[in-house]
Order: structure tokens, then C-alpha cells, then sequence
């Protein structure tokens, strides 16, 4: 249990181990959707994603969206809006937009 600034408390969630999901597995071919399914298993806490798998369906927020879009910028240096990947929002087609903005 913590307590906030303001007298609240605030109590821990206990962790209930890896989660469970039904992916579709298809594996990545090209370096960007092998680098964005290794970010979103790491963020997820998912294994074995593949490229088809939704980002919403799997648990994807609006927080790890912006995570993305930082390490996206880092990585590749491309500023992609929130609209993108709420659009795109499975990693073949994210990894095709990251790719179209890099050939720019």
C-alpha cells in the first residue's frame, strides 16, 4: 500500500504472471516489423506476436502509443502521429507506414 500527497492510499495490484494471449503468430519477415514486434512484446508483455496481430485487441492504450511513437522517433527518426497507428494498428501495416516514411 502507498499513500498519496494528498492522504489517498493507493494499493499495489499483485502480479499474476505472463498474460495469456490468443495471437495470430504470423511471423515477421522485414528488420521493421521484427523490430516492432520485439517493442510490442517487451511493452505487452506478450511473446510469439505476429504481424498481424491488433494492437487494440492485444491491449495496446493510448500510454503505449506514445511509448511507440518515442522509441519510433528514436529509432528512426520519423514523427507519426497518434491517427497512424490507431489506423494501422496491427505491426505488417505499421511496419509498412514506418517503412514509406523512411524512403521519403
Amino acid at each position: 500500500m502507498f499513500l498519496t500527497a494528498h492522504g489517498g492510499e493507493i494499493r499495489s495490484c499483485e502480479w499474476v504472471g505472463p498474460r495469456i494471449v490468443e495471437t495470430r503468430g504470423c511471423a515477421a519477415e522485414t528488420p521493421t516489423e521484427h523490430f516492432l514486434v520485439r517493442l510490442w512484446e517487451k511493452m505487452m508483455g506478450i511473446s510469439d506476436l505476429g504481424v498481424d496481430d491488433d494492437f487494440f485487441e492485444l491491449g495496446g492504450d493510448s500510454i503505449m502509443m506514445i511509448q511507440i511513437q518515442f522509441t519510433i522517433f528514436r529509432e528512426y527518426k520519423i514523427r507519426l502521429s497518434t491517427a497512424v497507428l490507431t489506423e494501422k494498428s496491427s505491426i505488417r501495416v505499421f511496419a509498412g507506414e514506418i517503412e514509406n516514411h523512411s524512403a521519403i
